[in-house]
């Protein structure tokens, strides 16, 4: 069953985040993620709206890699530049 709602949200999901981030790389990898999520999470607890739930994990989840990428790049141009070397 739950593979069924997941496959049923995943166009609007992921058009959604698509959307939002300017990134469709970034939207299909946060909703495999986020229905990753949802196979182990809903098992325990099953959402009374599936599409809402795997929506806003997702977005969390692409929100997440954003920031990561984002502190990844202002490290890189915050590193100083190597010394010469001697030839």
């Amino acid at each position: 069953m739950e593979g069924r709602l997941i496959q049923a949200a995943r166009g609007r999901v992921v058009a959604a985040l698509a959307a939002r981030f300017r990134d469709l790389d970034l939207a299909e990898e946060a909703f495999a993620e986020a229905a990753a999520s949802a196979v182990a999470a809903w098992r325990r607890d099953f959402p009374d709206d599936p599409p809402a739930w795997l929506w806003r994990t997702a977005y969390r989840k692409a929100l997440d890699a954003t920031r990561r990428a984002a502190t990844r790049n202002k490290a890189l141009h915050d590193a100083p530049a190597p010394e010469p070397t001697p030839e």
